[in-house]
């Protein structure tokens, strides 16, 4: 018999939350970004563009290289080469990404009324934090081109995709992946289950690449002047202004510093595990307004997705190299439930564990919450390899990177900033780069 997804939501919501994680809680919403740049929509009250499964900022700038050197219109930009933002129409309201209104006042709109966001992926407008990711990377292409370190539009995009990518593998990843996989895949530069799995797919779209909703908080803090938390329901709200008092610190906020009271951990994620936090019970997903964990479920099983054991099991099984790097990379196969919040949900085993729950319980066994366990790492580490090995503007040449050498490629201004002269591509180093005047 099939078990009822009802009752793993349920169980997922019903238990206190393991406790936060060593990730700051700022990659949550980076995952969902990058999601969002490489996968196309599953629910309908959301409609996303054409995505290529290539990580080049198609979702930034609505077209791909291709269309853009082409000389087609584009809509996302202005004939100077910059993006819009809200204060270049309404210098009162600063920090948000421009909108669509009807009033000849936006400056005096409320910031609950719903006004759409005037970007390429309208995904990225239904949460405060990703909205502001977005903002983050209209305001470095602005600067590219405005402090002339650019020669064009097109330059600026290729530099502003360089860095995302660089960010990606030697400060997102490296958090969130094993060490083991990490290390084979991003340092040793080596893969492990070859081209078939390397593209966006069901599996990485509705299962390996969800964790992050098992680490969104309850609350969150935005910055040092308004020290009130924003609730979860208040930051997911579609094609809301963003509030002054909602406008991101990303020097102070969402990233952990030594300023900060580490006893707080008002700034780490929560862990990967099979516990989500209450207030993501209320979040809808879909026409349906199932919760989340049923829509998962629920889109994985139309699209025939097969349980997590079989994918571990169909992998290792694919070649005797294969299994000899299972062992050496420690992927191991999870036995049973144990310790899974779902342990007790009638008609759930091991052997029917959808590969969402299983990356899930993985991280959770293997790598108590802090970091994705062997099987799930290795999935996306073969896409998010491929999704900027394949893209027009790539870090990689070829197969290999040289971070240096990506250095080089860069406007010499650009190679003067203390954080790129450094090497330290982090997020943060990033955002704040952003924020900067």
């Amino acid at each position: 018999m099939r078990f009822n997804t009802s009752h793993i939501a349920k169980a997922m919501f019903s238990q206190p939350v393991a406790g936060t994680s060593i990730i700051d809680a700022a990659y949550t919403y980076f995952g969902q970004f990058i999601a969002h740049e490489l996968s196309p929509s599953t629910g309908n009250r959301m409609v996303s563009r054409a995505v290529t499964g290539r990580l080049e900022l198609d979702s930034l700038y609505g077209c791909t290289f291709d269309e853009m050197a082409s000389s087609m219109p584009q809509s996302q930009l202005q004939p100077s080469g910059l993006f819009r933002l809200s204060e270049d129409e309404w210098p009162a309201r600063p920090g948000d990404v421009f909108r669509k209104t009807s009033t000849d006042d936006f400056s005096q709109q409320a910031s609950h009324q719903h006004t759409p966001a005037l970007i390429a992926e309208m995904r990225n407008d239904a949460n405060l934090i990703v909205c502001q990711l977005h903002r983050a990377f209209l305001r470095v292409h602005n600067k590219l081109v405005s402090e002339q370190w650019v020669t064009d539009a097109i330059e600026a995009r290729q530099v502003l995709t360089l860095l995302l990518q660089l960010v990606v593998v030697e400060d997102y990843l490296a958090k969130l992946l094993s060490p083991e996989v990490y290390q084979f895949y991003f340092q040793q530069q080596q893969r492990l289950i070859g081209s078939d799995y390397a593209r966006p797919a069901d599996y990485f779209n509705l299962a390996s690449f969800r964790f992050g909703h098992s680490m969104v908080r309850q609350t969150y803090t935005l910055n040092q002047q308004f020290h009130s938390r924003i609730k979860l329901a208040d930051l997911m709200q579609i094609n809301c202004p963003i509030a002054s008092h909602h406008i991101i610190d990303w020097q102070h906020a969402l990233f952990s510093s030594p300023d900060i009271n580490i006893q707080d951990n008002g700034h780490k994620a929560l862990k990967i595990d099979t516990h989500l936090s209450f207030g993501m019970a209320k979040v809808e997903a879909g026409e349906l307004q199932k919760s989340i964990v049923e829509f998962n479920l629920q889109a994985a099983q139309e699209k025939g997705l097969a349980a997590g054991i079989d994918w571990f099991n169909k992998l290792y099984k694919q070649s005797a190299q294969s299994s000899q790097l299972f062992s050496q990379l420690n992927i191991e196969p999870l036995s049973n439930l144990a310790q899974a919040s779902f342990e007790h949900v009638e008609h759930l085993h091991i052997s029917n564990l959808p590969l969402w729950l299983y990356v899930l319980l993985e991280a959770q066994v293997q790598q108590n919450g802090h970091r994705l366990g062997g099987l799930a790492s290795m999935l996306n580490a073969e896409v998010l390899y491929n999704a900027m090995q394949q893209a027009r503007c790539s870090i990689y040449d070829n197969t290999h990177f040289d971070t240096a050498q990506v250095i080089k490629r860069f406007p010499e201004p650009l190679k003067k900033v203390d954080w790129i002269s450094n090497a330290q591509f982090t997020l943060q180093n990033l955002l704040t780069f952003a924020s900067d005047q």
